[in-house]
């Protein structure tokens, strides 16, 4: 028998109804590819049915109690609650639960070294933040040590995030699993890491009941790209993340919404969480693509669309205070949703927009100069030289990406690399005519 989603199953050794609860949230519990493990949160809902629940509260509690008791933990919701009391074997413990208002908006908990009385004591304490959570947390403060820290342990298999539109950053315990499971046979990785100035980019897969920003699709694995900040580049981790949470909010066809923010606790950096693009970016299209928009009507439609629709999203950016700083062919990438060939979409807010003064820009020139990414071939002239960066230096860096598109239409990418060859340093330092003349 299978359970917890479409696309990974979990094939059980013997069947469910055999099984008492415990033994069912155990087998429920899946390995992330991290090495954590994790209950997915469609297994979660699907163990706790206000069936089992109730045939779990009667082996403990009356008639006259339990039906208060289910509609606390189905509604409250307590379900995670519930089910590590189970897990404890601690479920006697609900009725004063329910009394206390503790709820899973409480979770996680974790145990601080407080000093009362000059001595030293382990108090527990909600990471939550929710306002009052400290009251609530009395009955487990009355319980034996033992069965406290049990339930802090059992508790971390439940606290795998679900990625919403509703949030964008998470702050996680280092004890916190994430729903990213392991690719399979039938469905491997594209592709591998790849590192650039800020951080480096990788493909993962995400469990579908713990994805709600991105459009599913029946039987495929929601394929998504993790980039991780540099420890060195720390510092602009809180600054990228609240562009990118406005970004988020931003409904374009040609701009890539991301999807969340997390960083562990004690940790400087963090990781980003993007739609992966399965055909890659515009400079592999160029260079992988057989038919050229000359030779086809459609694909001169499609060209031209996507240009506009670039533009437009370009402004759509600019309009929400928001410059990108870092626009080349390797952060315009090729989605497969759309008409014909896809749907190009800006991605990659850079690093230039984080700093204001020619100095440190200078100091970046360099930086991006040592990473041999290519970044300054699209940097507009006046890059080093202006106290601050305006957005028009975007629409320069676009008009050069169209102008190797038009190179590419006309001529392919034989000719459009020989170009970008000759002018490797910097997009100005050949004129045009002289590499198609050759």
């Amino acid at each position: 028998m299978a359970v917890a989603g479409n696309t990974e199953t979990l094939e059980l050794d013997e069947p469910m109804d055999d099984l008492d609860l415990r033994d069912k949230i155990s087998e429920a519990t899946q390995d992330s590819n991290e090495g954590k493990r994790f209950i997915p949160a469609d297994a979660i809902i699907w163990l706790a049915s206000r069936e089992t629940v109730k045939a779990e509260l009667t082996y403990s509690f009356s008639d006259e109690s339990v039906a208060g008791l289910v509609e606390y933990v189905v509604t409250k919701p307590a379900i995670k609650v519930f089910l590590i009391l189970v897990m404890c074997k601690n479920i006697s413990a609900m009725d004063k639960i329910q009394a206390s208002g503790f709820g899973d908006q409480h979770l996680p908990l974790d145990e601080q070294i407080i000093i009362k009385d000059g001595k030293r004591q382990r108090q527990v304490q909600s990471l939550s933040q929710q306002p009052g959570a400290a009251s609530v947390l009395e009955p487990l403060r009355s319980w034996r040590v033992a069965d406290r820290r049990e339930f802090l342990e059992q508790q971390w298999v439940f606290m795998a995030p679900v990625f919403t539109t509703k949030k964008f950053a998470y702050k996680l315990h280092n004890r916190c699993p994430l729903p990213f499971i392991p690719f399979t046979d039938k469905d491997r990785a594209q592709s591998g890491t790849h590192g650039g100035l800020s951080g480096s980019v990788k493909e993962i897969k995400v469990h579908e009941a713990h994805q709600k920003v991105l459009p599913q699709k029946a039987g495929k694995p929601i394929r998504v790209a993790l980039k991780t900040i540099w420890p060195q580049m720390g510092h602009y981790f809180h600054q990228e993340e609240d562009t990118l949470r406005v970004i988020q909010k931003i409904d374009h066809p040609h701009l890539i919404k991301p999807i969340a923010s997390y960083q562990y606790h004690n940790q400087e950096n963090g990781c980003f969480l993007f739609p992966w693009a399965e055909h890659g970016n515009l400079k592999e299209f160029w260079k992988t693509e057989k038919v050229r928009p000359l030779k086809k009507p459609e694909m001169m439609c499609w060209m031209l669309n996507q240009m506009r629709g670039l533009c437009h999203a370009l402004s759509i950016l600019h309009d929400a205070h928001r410059r990108h700083g870092d626009i080349k062919p390797e952060n315009i990438l090729l989605f497969e949703e759309g008409d014909y060939k896809g749907t190009l979409r800006i991605a990659d807010v850079g690093l230039a927009k984080f700093h204001p003064d020619a100095t440190e820009r200078r100091i970046l020139l360099k930086e991006i100069t040592k990473t041999m990414t290519g970044t300054t071939r699209y940097l507009s002239p006046e890059f080093v030289h202006k106290d601050q960066i305006p957005r028009v230096f975007d629409v320069w860096a676009l008009g050069c990406v169209f102008i190797e598109f038009l190179i590419w239409t006309l001529h392919g990418y034989d000719r459009l690399f020989h170009f970008r060859k000759a002018s490797c340093a910097h997009f100005w330092d050949v004129a045009l005519n002289s590499v198609l003349e050759q």
